[in-house]
């Protein structure tokens, strides 16, 4: 069992070393460990203006304090006075970028917090800092590695800085103690409970016996205990340490800090699991008071808003918990409709805090992990709105609301990019700043891909540096577009998901969209069946059996096992297509989830037959043309007109690998296509063979294709997406002929249709919250209106044979691209192709 987030990330302590800095820094800092934080920074208040360093200690404190806005405010400032100053290779610039990267962290910003942490581990070898310094930097990136689940690496960056901590002349028991701490969380992790709790036994024992008073260190001891004593079936003894370590942390911070909160939101979760409610729901509006700057009211109804909260992201996590007491509350005891109607306004303000937090976040790591964050409150709002409106008589305004936080927990972040995109043609930002915006984003996507790429340790360590300072630079660029057109910035940051009805006035009079949640907490899936005049929502039950099928399925047809096909095939259909349809329906349009992005719904079947002849089988693809989408919201969004009439075609055949098999039927391929688009006034610029380089291909006017045909390899990397690559040709000193997912993001298309004439390009790592993150994605975040992808290893032949069939049905009789492809899909169906292995690996996604 996993423990919550939130806890974890209060549990764990990072640290910065005092080394090479003046006595009174050091003095002060030593001081905060002691004394509160808000009380040394009121000592600043009325001393004449401040240098960098003292600058840089406030900020520094604000830290200490909870204050993270403020801290990286001040602390960005600073960094700047200092490499404005020619300070940047100072241990002051090293501690600076350690302290922004906790920030980050802090604030579940992990990409970002390891880039900081990464380059002030760097700088402090490069100055020689001692081996507390280093030590300090080690510790704080094993922060970010358990935050993002890798255990072992984190494991070794706390094991390296204990090493060093113990090796000094005087050991810092301290420092020593917290990475104890750390350690001891990664061995709960891992279930080694006996050894978490034999090293915090130890430490607790030592720690009282060498200090007197009561520490928040202390209170970090006694909290990780008490985790450990709960998860393994001791309740009580979990329950006297959480109280003593809240004791603890209100005597050292006062009654408002971001850590005592988190500790009152423990003892919360500890209380709810044993069913006692009031006492779960008194200290979990304790802990909503103490992440405030002064909202006080007792009564469980009220939170405070989200302009009165220290750390956004611990009021998240909050916020769930109390809205996961309510809940139970509800179907443990109560049963009153009050407090199912509490537990969804808790999730109301929760998805506040998360656009609050989304607003702030520019990396799209950061925001792909916030998303995965915020499914957990949209699964939660979504069972309890569903939950309500069988116990009400409102209509449907609580499946309305179901339906909005649906779409809240999809591809947020694929509609944010549309938005800023679009935020960037109607502000009126000079063509010169968009070319340089252009630019800055080519050369982090040039260094993402050469770090990923590159084996030597110091060749990886000199392009870090680099990358760091492009991100610093880039980042400086939109702070400054947000700060001299605040038109860009409201209508960058204008993403409210779209509403019921403007869903179905989006819709065509045949269109059926049945947009699919997963919620593995109750293992169920919500399945919302929208047309222009109906709504609806359905349950679907048993959902770990569906996912079960859905793998059986996509082995079936990935690797033509000969399971029997038909009893996997109806069974999908049944559990996941509505079994009354109306006549008018003939299209459908699929907004999946999770698993259900990586198998083509037109192959299902509708009913089992006797024979097991392929081309006899009811697939669905013979009664629906279907379309796939990111969002119901996104299916929404009107495609840009394309002017153009003109078509971009590329077909390496063979390839600088030995590695990649030669194509030699995508040369006829793309022969056929010409043929047929010039036919239709189409100008066909061609690029075949040792002409069909990744250089011709960036630096083509991308926004003046109608029409994108690439016909050539194409590599999925589900662990790192970003190295997710399409083959083209043309290696040289600026092009290695691998055209990489970074360099995609980067790219700018305005085409009706980009098809992907390779291999699995339709695939990806599941992201929760946002779908398969992947190549097609990027071609979608560049701008193509409709995407033509696979989703498995493609035959040469029967490829080439589907889409010259395809392109005849939507450029010739000018048939929508669902069509077109039904229609060709059904072509070879009846023509020897039968086996869906041959005819259902490519599936459209657009409007």
């Amino acid at each position: 069992m996993r423990f919550t987030v939130f806890l974890l990330f209060i549990i764990f302590q990072g640290f910065s070393s005092l080394a090479q800095l003046s006595d009174s820094y050091k003095d002060y800092i030593k001081r905060s460990v002691r004394e509160n934080p808000q009380t040394l920074i009121a000592e600043f208040d009325n001393k004449a203006e401040q240098d960098i360093a003292t600058s840089l200690l406030i900020g520094e404190l604000y830290f200490y304090s909870g204050n993270n806005d403020k801290a990286a405010e001040i602390i960005d400032a600073g960094l700047i006075s200092l490499e404005a100053s020619g300070e940047a290779k100072s241990s002051l610039y090293a501690r600076a970028l350690s302290n922004r990267g906790l920030i980050f962290w802090n604030d579940g910003k992990n990409e970002k917090a390891e880039n900081y942490l990464e380059r002030s581990l760097a700088l402090n070898k490069q100055i020689n800092a001692t081996n507390e310094a280093i030590a300090d930097t080690y510790n704080n990136l094993g922060l970010i590695a358990k935050s993002v689940d890798n255990l072992k690496q984190a494991r070794s960056y706390f094991e390296q800085a204990l090493e060093l901590l113990e090796s000094e002349a005087i050991p810092n028991e301290e420092k020593i103690a917290l990475v104890n701490i750390n350690l001891s969380l990664i061995e709960v992790e891992n279930e080694k409970y006996r050894d978490a709790l034999s090293r915090l036994n130890r430490l607790l024992s030592s720690w009282e016996k060498s200090h007197v008073e009561d520490l928040p260190t202390e209170a970090f001891i006694l909290t990780n205990l008490a985790l450990i004593y709960e998860q393994t079936g001791d309740p009580e003894l979990a329950r006297t340490f959480l109280k003593d370590a809240i004791d603890i942390n209100r005597t050292f911070y006062g009654d408002r800090n971001a850590e005592l909160a988190n500790t009152y939101a423990f003892l919360a979760e500890l209380e709810r699991k044993q069913g006692n409610f009031k006492e779960a729901l008194n200290n979990i509006q304790h802990a909503l008071v103490s992440n405030s700057l002064n909202f006080n009211s007792k009564d469980y109804e009220h939170n405070p808003s989200k302009e009165n909260v220290i750390k956004p992201s611990y009021q998240l996590s909050i916020l769930l918990s109390k809205a996961q007491i309510f809940e139970d509350y509800y179907f443990n005891f109560s049963l009153k409709k009050q407090h199912l109607e509490t537990a969804l306004s808790c999730l109301d303000d929760a998805d506040n805090i998360i656009d609050l937090i989304r607003a702030n976040t520019s990396n799209k790591k950061d925001q792909l992990a916030l998303s995965a964050l915020a499914s957990q409150v949209y699964e939660s709002a979504q069972r309890i709105a569903i939950t309500l409106d069988d116990v009400t008589l409102l209509g449907n305004t609580y499946l309305k609301k179901a339906f909005y936080y649906s779409e809240k927990a999809k591809a947020s972040t694929l509609i944010s990019a549309v938005a800023e995109s679009d935020a960037k043609s109607f502000s009126n930002i000079p063509q010169s700043m968009l070319e340089e915006e252009v630019a800055l984003k080519n050369r982090l996507a040039f260094l993402s891909n050469a770090i990923a790429n590159a084996q030597d340790e110091v060749e990886i360590s000199d392009y870090k540096k680099e990358l760091f300072e492009a991100q610093r630079t880039y980042e400086q660029f939109i702070k400054g577009l947000e700060k001299d057109y605040p038109e860009y910035y409201n209508l960058k940051h204008n993403t409210a998901p779209s509403s019921l009805d403007e869903v179905q006035k989006s819709l065509e009079p045949n269109e059926l969209l049945l947009s699919y949640a997963f919620a593995p907490v109750r293992n169920e899936i919500y399945r919302y069946e929208i047309s222009q005049n109906d709504f609806k929502v359905t349950t679907i039950y048993y959902q770990e059996e569906v996912s079960r099928n859905l793998r059986a399925f996509r082995n079936i047809l990935t690797y033509q096992i000969k399971q029997p096909y038909q009893p996997v095939a109806s069974s999908l259909y049944s559990a996941l297509i509505p079994k009354r349809i109306k006549n008018s329906i003939t299209k459908i349009t699929v907004i999946p989830d999770g698993i259900l992005g990586t198998v083509p719904f037109e192959a299902f079947i509708a009913e089992q037959l006797e024979q097991n002849d392929f081309w006899a089988l009811p697939y669905l693809i013979k009664e629906y043309a279907i379309t796939y989408n990111y969002s119901a919201s996104f299916h929404t969004i009107k495609p840009k007109a394309t002017v153009s009439s003109k078509a971009l075609l590329l077909a390496p055949v063979e390839f600088l690998s030995a590695s990649l098999n030669s194509l030699p039927a995508t040369r006829e391929e793309l022969n056929s296509l010409s043929a047929t688009l010039s036919s239709n006034a189409i100008k066909c610029d061609t690029y075949i063979e040792n002409r069909a380089t990744e250089n011709n291909f960036k630096t083509a006017d991308l926004k003046n294709y109608k029409y994108i045909h690439l016909a050539t390899h194409g590599a999925v990397n589900s662990t790192n997406p970003e190295l997710s690559a399409i083959y083209l040709t043309g290696k040289d000193e600026s092009d290695d002929g691998i055209l990489y997912t970074n360099e995609i993001y980067d790219l700018n298309f305005n085409a009706d249709l980009v098809s992907l004439s390779a291999c699995e390009t339709g695939l990806g790592k599941i992201s929760r919250g946002e779908g398969i993150i992947g190549l097609g994605r990027a071609f979608s975040y560049a701008g193509a209106q409709h995407l033509l992808v696979s989703l498995w290893k493609v035959q040469d032949a029967s490829t080439a044979l589907l889409m010259q069939q395809f392109y005849k049905e939507s450029v010739k009789k000018g048939s929508s691209f669902s069509k077109s492809l039904q229609q060709a899909q059904i072509e070879l169906i009846n023509n020897g192709y039968a086996n869906p292995y041959l005819w259902a690996p490519f599936v459209i996604w657009g409007k």
